[in-house]
C-alpha cells in the first residue's frame, strides 16, 4: 500500500534492553520492523513494511499511518489530493481484514446513508430497478432512465 506494505498483526510489542541490563517492554499498535543488515551488521529499519494490529484503527489517524509508509511525494498530486486517496485506500485495507464482502457492504451502506431513518430495507435488481421499503409500510420504487430506442 502506498510506498510499502501493511501488514496487519494480532499484537505487536517493543523491548528496550539497556546497557544496565534492564529490560523495558510496551505494546504497541504499530510499528516499523527492524532488521539486520547482513553486510555491515549495522541495525537499520526497513522501512518497506509497516506492523499494525487492529487497535491502530481507533487509535491513529490516517495521517500517522501514512507518515510511516512514506507520507507525501512532491512530485504527484497535492498534498490533499495524496492524502483523500491513502484514506480511502487505508480504509479498503481494514475493510478487507473484516472479511471479503465488507467493502461492498460498507458502499451499499454509505449510498443509503443520506436516506432519513424511516426506512427499513432497499432492494436492488439486476436490472437496475431499486425499490426502498420504508417503516410505514409503503415503497418507493426506482427505474432506470430509459436509454434512446427503448
Amino acid at each position: 500500500m502506498w510506498s510499502g506494505k501493511l501488514i496487519c498483526v494480532e499484537s505487536l510489542k517493543i523491548t528496550v534492553h539497556t546497557e544496565g541490563g534492564e529490560r523495558f517492554s510496551s505494546d504497541v499498535c504499530m510499528a516499523v520492523c527492524p532488521y539486520e543488515d547482513h553486510d555491515e551488521g549495522d541495525r537499520v529499519f526497513h522501512e518497506d513494511e509497516l506492523y499494525v494490529t487492529m487497535e491502530a484503527r481507533a487509535r491513529l489517524s490516517d495521517s500517522e499511518i501514512w507518515h510511516h509508509l512514506g507520507g507525501f511525494n512532491d512530485e504527484g498530486d497535492s498534498w490533499d489530493t495524496q492524502q483523500y486517496d491513502f484514506s480511502h485506500q487505508l480504509d479498503d485495507f481494514w475493510a478487507h481484514l473484516m472479511g471479503p464482502d465488507e467493502p461492498l457492504r460498507q458502499r451499499l451502506i454509505e449510498a443509503t446513508s443520506g436516506m432519513k431513518d424511516n426506512w427499513r430495507s432497499v432492494t436492488i435488481h439486476a436490472s437496475g430497478r431499486v425499490a426502498i421499503h420504508f417503516k410505514d409500510g409503503t415503497e418507493k420504487k426506482l427505474v432506470p432512465p430509459q436509454t434512446q430506442g427503448d
